[in-house]
């Protein structure tokens, strides 16, 4: 068992693959990421790379936290 990646349920996937536990997530899935798609097409240089540099520290931070 493992669980769904948009809502957390637990379920037993048939394929390596799977990430998802019903083609409803899988179409929340689509839309979320279209959602993105759109909103980093709207952003300018500068903005793309305060939040890359804001997603790093983040990283780090998370990283930082697990050691």
């Amino acid at each position: 068992m493992q669980p769904c990646c948009v809502c957390g349920e637990p379920f037993a996937p048939t394929n390596r693959k799977h990430r998802h536990c019903s083609n409803t997530c899988v179409a929340r899935s689509y839309i979320r990421r279209e959602r993105i798609k759109k909103l980093l097409r709207q952003l300018s240089y500068e903005q793309l790379e305060y939040i890359e540099a804001v997603a790093q520290l983040q990283k780090e931070d998370q990283q930082a936290c697990e050691t």
